[in-house]
């Protein structure tokens, strides 16, 4: 080889400063890539403590929502135990009713037969005498009983009073077992949703800790580049 051409290939040659630069600017472009993958993964972690602390808010929604569910079944079960002893009150006081009301026709028909008894005996004796009246009576009471309106119309009164009382409790009843029903409706749709909202934090979370694996792996062969 000519000493020219020699020459010529020592001029190609980057020189030791020029090499410095070169490796100067190398390192200014790994250095920017290296903040750049920290700046975002400080922003995914942050991203996942958020997505943390949100799943948790919603496990302790989710768990303040079944609560009130278990709350309100308790209540209509409540509701339904009532119900079921109401109705087997409104049973025997239906009962009671009609023994009353059997009582009342009977008593008012003895009434109609003795008032029957009396008129005859005036009408055959033209008038009564006192002793003829009690004569009548006792033989009244031998043949149809002693009945004492008064007290059967007393009976059928008070019958008819716990009748409307044991109403007015099943209609307030119904209105009880409604409100726990419709108690009990709304936290289910809110734990539904509540459980929604959980899934898409933990694809959230699932994402970003994703994210964050692709960046270490970026960053790993950054370094590999660089040595």
């Amino acid at each position: 080889m000519s000493k020219k051409s020699q020459k010529q290939n020592i001029s190609l040659q980057p020189t030791a400063g020029e090499l410095e630069e070169t490796l100067i600017s190398k390192e200014k472009v790994i250095s920017k890539k290296i903040a750049a993958i920290q700046k975002a993964r400080e922003a995914a972690q942050g991203k996942l403590d958020d997505c943390l602390s949100t799943k948790a808010k919603l496990k302790a929604g989710l768990e303040e929502c079944l609560t009130r569910k278990a709350s309100a079944r308790e209540k209509l079960q409540e509701c339904l135990d009532r119900k079921k002893e109401l109705h087997t009150k409104i049973t025997a006081c239906h009962a009671k009713r009609d023994e009353a009301r059997k009582k009342l026709a009977a008593c008012l028909a003895a009434k109609k037969s003795l008032g029957a008894k009396i008129a005859a005996a005036k009408a055959k004796l033209g008038s009564l005498s006192a002793a003829a009246f009690t004569e009548i009576m006792n033989k009244h009471v031998q043949e149809e009983g002693d009945m004492d309106l008064e007290s059967v119309l007393d009976e059928v009164a008070a019958n008819n009073d716990e009748f409307e009382s044991l109403t007015d409790d099943l209609k307030s009843l119904g209105d009880e077992e409604s409100a726990a029903i419709a108690s009990e409706q709304a936290a289910t749709t809110e734990a539904d949703e509540h459980v929604k909202e959980i899934e898409k934090a933990d694809s959230d979370i699932a994402a970003t800790d994703e994210e964050d694996a692709d960046q270490l792996v970026c960053r790993s062969t950054t370094n590999v580049s660089r040595h």
